[in-house]
Parts: structure tokens; sequence; C-alpha cells
């Protein structure tokens, strides 16, 4: 057994605001604290950049999904042969 992992771009995710997705180098205050200067949300960074991270996992998890839907079955093959 193991664990799943998406990999993901790191682009704008410590700038980019986790509340209304405005991206600003300047809402990144300093290292640890993001004011976004779009919406004025106000979070730890990391947390910021974190949930940004666990959005983009999920967007792309969505989309593979959506891929692996649209996969064709053969559905002429017998019951229990492969």
């Amino acid at each position: 057994m193991g664990i799943f992992t998406i990999k993901t771009h790191p682009t704008y995710i410590s700038i980019t605001c986790s509340s209304c997705g405005h991206i600003d180098k300047y809402s990144r205050v300093n290292q640890s604290e993001f004011i976004c200067t779009g919406c004025g949300n106000m979070v730890n960074a990391d947390l910021n950049a974190a949930i940004n991270i666990a959005r983009k996992g999920q967007e792309k998890l969505a989309w593979i999904n959506r891929l692996t839907d649209k996969v064709p079955v053969n559905t002429n093959q017998k019951e229990g042969k492969v």
C-alpha cells in the first residue's frame, strides 16, 4: 500500500489569495503574514499557500476523474475475461 500524491506547479501559490483568488506579490506582507490586497483576507501565509496547494490538487484530481470517465469500456468481453 502507499500514498497517492498529485504534483502541482508552485507558480503564484504564495501570492494568491485562498479566499478570492486575487494574485498580488504585495499581499505577502512578510514570511508569515498574508493580507490580500483584493479582498482584505488576513491569514497565516503558510496556511494560505497550503489551501491553494490543496485546491490545485483537487482541481487536478477532478480533471483526471473526468478524463477516466470518458475512457470507453469494452462491453463485448465476456464476464471474467480480460
